[in-house]
């Protein structure tokens, strides 16, 4: 028994595993053996390989584990636990195994064999002794009774005097026998315990490899997907960038002689208060804008009120959602008044 490293108490009992091994002489369900269970967090998932880890016997021999379950209906079952990821099942809280050791199974001793040859001379004695009596029985059986002479009471007739026999009449052959029906084929040979856990765990294996293979069949089409989504999202921005800057030159041609004129005399920019004076004749129907006059103007403070007033309403943040000739009215507008507007303030507001 392997004794653990400190006292076993009931708040310490969730960090042994409890277990005795089958077949093997002095270990019994009653009187378990207990391990402490190594790496174990408080709250933690108690798996397979853990257990199997902590085993001070792993690497003597191969085994095969059981683990004690508390059973709905009361009592307990004995659960196999094959895969190295699988939580151990608990009994009242604690970790209860039965372990048998697969590469060292018990050998039959010469008491045993003795034994059954024994058993088997004693079996074909009393088959022959059956069979005397038997045939002794057979002999001691009166004949059954018969009314036809014996072939010693049959009268002899000559040969010469002998008359030919009438030939009796041909009878039909008598038709041949069915064959004998086929004997049954033995039943399969039962599947063992061992058999039936290797075939359960390559099913397993076989279904978790379905899982995984349609899992990444479902991702590499989403990533597909994603990608041919994006591919004509950049493709329509492109068109729509292309297809504006089209409009924008189509406009640009039919709109910029009349906004140099405005922002332009003779060659040079025009001052920031003749363009705020004339700011109505060039905005398009519908801006808002109230038209101001030279003498509106004249002061510096109004001239800079004006200004701010007139770059808000031309600003490229608040006409985004006009047609392309607003836009671009609004676009050399307000370049023509920062630029003027930077002149004027390093004047001194002259």
């Amino acid at each position: 028994m392997v004794s653990p490293t400190s006292p076993i108490d009931k708040t310490s009992m969730h960090r042994y595993c409890f277990y005795y091994l089958q077949g093997v002489n002095g270990e019994s369900f009653s009187s378990p053996n207990a391990f402490m269970i190594k790496d174990l967090q408080p709250n933690s998932r108690v798996t397979f390989g853990t257990v199997k880890r902590s085993f001070p016997f792993e690497n003597m021999g191969k085994f095969h584990w059981r683990f004690r379950e508390t059973c709905k209906e009361g009592g307990f079952i004995w659960r196999d636990v094959m895969g190295e990821d699988d939580e151990v099942p608990k009994f009242q809280g604690v970790v209860f195994a039965k372990i048998l050791r697969l590469d060292k199974l018990p050998r039959v001793t010469a008491t045993k064999i003795r034994v059954n040859m024994s058993s088997e001379k004693k079996a074909l004695a009393k088959s022959r002794q059956q069979q005397q009596q038997n045939s002794q029985a057979q002999k001691s059986r009166p004949a059954p009774y018969s009314d036809r002479p014996t072939r010693a009471q049959m009268p002899v007739v000559p040969e010469a005097s002998a008359t030919p026999a009438a030939t009796p009449a041909a009878t039909p052959a008598p038709a041949p026998a069915p064959a004998p029906a086929p004997p049954p084929a033995p039943p399969p040979k039962p599947e063992t315990r061992i058999e039936r856990l290797q075939r359960e765990r390559k099913e397993r294996e076989e279904n978790q490899e379905k899982v995984w293979d349609e899992g990444v069949h479902k991702r590499i089409k989403d990533m597909e997907d994603a990608q041919a989504k994006a591919k004509r999202e950049l493709v329509a921005r492109e068109e729509g960038k292309r297809a504006e800057a089209l409009e924008l030159d189509a406009v640009k041609v039919k709109l910029e002689p009349k906004l140099k004129a405005w922002c332009e005399e003779y060659g040079k920019k025009r001052q920031l208060r003749a363009l705020l004076s004339s700011l109505d004749k060039v905005l398009w129907p519908g801006s808002g804008w109230k038209p101001l006059n030279l003498g509106d103007v004249l002061d510096a403070k109004k001239a800079r009120r004006a200004y701010l007033k007139a770059s808000l309403k031309v600003h490229p943040d608040k006409t985004r959602s006009l047609d392309a000739e607003k836009r671009f009215i609004a676009n050399r507008v307000f370049d023509a008044l920062s630029q003027a507007n930077a002149t004027f303030e390093a004047n001194g507001g002259v």
